[in-house]
């Protein structure tokens, strides 16, 4: 499902996956983040004002893990501010995904 370049097959393939889902599809489409990345994403390294998610979970190849910066697009950035809010910065974003 990596960075599909077609919005049709990107909306056709988001009509069929289940409510909880979507909206990390989305983040997982438009940042090209990993699964294991984007269900630890922690509320702390989303920074709204910037335009951009701190990708600290995990290791790139490059070991940059910690240092990797995405943008987010108004899709992610909305699909993102869909979810619960937990206080304090450390819970992951997708918390309920991970259980």
């Amino acid at each position: 499902f990596a960075l599909i370049r077609d919005r049709a097959v990107s909306a056709a393939i988001l009509d069929e996956v289940a409510d909880k889902y979507r909206d990390l599809l989305v983040v997982i489409e438009g940042t090209g983040l990993r699964i294991s990345e984007a269900v630890r994403v922690p509320w702390g390294d989303l920074d709204l004002a910037g335009g951009r998610l701190r990708v600290s979970a995990g290791r790139t190849k490059g070991r940059t893990g910690g240092r990797r910066f995405v943008p987010l697009t108004e899709d992610v950035r909305v699909a993102i501010l869909r979810q619960p809010y937990a206080e304090g910065g450390a819970a992951p974003i997708f918390a309920g995904l991970t259980d």
